[in-house]
């Protein structure tokens, strides 16, 4: 029996599937074969189980570690009897039998995904990425699948978009913005008050700096974008400037700038409003120390130092995938704004709420907003560590990081909330907001 190769850096979430609780894997770098949402969904007990493959320990070993570490049997028949697939029914949020057998079945099955760091998926990656450095531009993802294909019906959508909130009065000054993740669909109203905001400051700024977070541990702290980045509006040109504080990537991670959706839609609004600056496109992964954090804020405060650069964060709060019947996107049923409450009193100060319920607007998603207006990056790091979703926790180490950057370069820096904005598409639940930084 050989030994499985560890998984690979991957992005997670909870899934409700049926009523059941998975984990749905993402390959960020974007060679797993798969036209579903998840390259792959496991139960609580496979992923932790997986999670125990170090490339040494064959099947025996790790189901014996299983059974001593959580709990696990390890009888084999047991255990190919609750394996099966993952639509298994049971409680999937409780560990099954797993022994031998059952742990080779799930090593082979995440192999065949590419999801493990073995030979497959290195010459998948391999070639991946040698056919991406070939490119002078990274290419466009979503044409036809997350935006218009045609340019015409994309600019006259991102114009619409920004046209909703064309009367917001102009800001008196502006350094930077933190904005959403989301799609144009879902997200439409936090991206329109974001660039509707951003617009009365195309002259002011001659290079844009895109942060987004990285929701997998790479080995590397960032990867940045180091080459034009494609639409169908025309390509964002890559700052030099910008992207030598960063550094290009130095091996196929830098295949997640590739496959990012997130930065591909600041880019849009980016032509269509800022067509002439160019930008650098960084992903961050949260710091997994002191130094680390220290490294990021050190690098953050040489871009800012770059003259006239404005920084843009896409950073959503929370991202929960759930099975719920009903329409792709529920509408808005007051369209009256409502007070997120204890911030800046700015103009606009308010919570624009694009989910029916409001009162799904949670308590910490209102102590993140509030922080990041009073740029209080103590208070950001803090609501990290006591965090429990890695999702969210990653979005708040990048915020608290562009906070201390902001602190320390404008002391009198604060932040407006434009809107905030809780809305669901296709079963996943999405909350974010739009602050402009002064």
């Amino acid at each position: 029996m050989s030994a499985p190769a560890r998984v690979r850096a991957l992005a997670e979430a909870r899934v409700d599937v049926g009523g059941e609780w998975f984990v749905g894997l993402t390959d960020l770098l974007g060679v797993a074969p798969s036209d579903a949402r998840f390259a792959a969904l496991l139960r609580p007990d496979e992923w932790r189980v997986a999670r125990l493959f170090d490339g040494e320990s064959d099947a025996a070993v790790i189901a014996e570690r299983a059974s001593r570490e959580l709990g696990l049997a390890s009888d084999d028949s047991d255990a190919n009897r609750a394996f099966g697939d993952s639509g298994a029914s049971g409680d999937a949020g409780a560990p099954g039998d797993m022994g031998a057998a059952a742990i080779d079945a799930l090593a082979t099955r995440l192999s065949d995904s590419l999801l493990l760091d073995d030979a497959p998926s290195r010459a998948a990656l391999e070639r991946a990425w040698s056919e991406y450095r070939a490119l002078a531009e990274r290419p466009a993802l979503g044409p036809g699948r997350d935006y218009p294909a045609d340019a015409f019906e994309l600019r006259l959508l991102i114009g619409g978009m920004v046209a909703d909130d064309w009367d917001l009065p102009p800001p008196e000054s502006c350094v930077g913005a933190w904005t959403c993740e989301a799609g144009l669909r879902v997200a439409r109203a936090l991206h329109a008050r974001t660039w509707a905001a951003l617009r009365h400051f195309a002259g002011r700024f001659q290079r844009v700096l895109v942060l987004a977070p990285l929701r997998a541990n790479f080995a590397a702290p960032w990867i940045a974008l180091d080459k034009p980045l494609a639409t169908p509006l025309g390509a964002v040109a890559a700052d030099p400037e910008l992207v030598g504080v960063f550094g290009a990537p130095a091996d196929e991670t830098g295949l997640a700038a590739r496959s990012s959706l997130v930065l591909e839609r600041q880019a849009l609004f980016l032509r269509v409003l800022m067509r002439d600056k160019p930008a650098a496109f960084v992903l961050a992964r949260p710091p997994c120390d002191a130094r680390e954090s220290a490294r990021l804020d050190e690098h953050l405060a040489r871009a800012l130092a770059v003259p006239d650069t404005l920084l843009v964060v896409a950073a959503d709060l929370a991202r929960e995938h759930l099975a719920l019947p009903g329409p792709d996107v529920v509408p808005r049923t007051d369209r009256s704004p409502t007070r997120l409450g204890g911030s800046t009193g700015a103009e606009r100060d308010q919570l624009l709420v694009t989910h029916a319920d409001v009162d799904r607007a949670r308590a910490d998603d209102r102590d993140a907003v509030d922080a990041l207006t009073r740029i209080d990056g103590a208070r950001l790091d803090a609501l990290r560590v006591a965090e429990p979703s890695a999702y969210r926790a990653a979005s708040l180490a990048l915020l608290a990081s562009v906070s201390r950057t902001f602190a320390s370069a404008h002391p009198d820096s604060r932040g407006s909330l434009l809107g905030y904005a809780q809305a669901s598409e296709r079963g996943t639940l999405i909350a974010g907001a739009s602050v402009l930084i002064h």
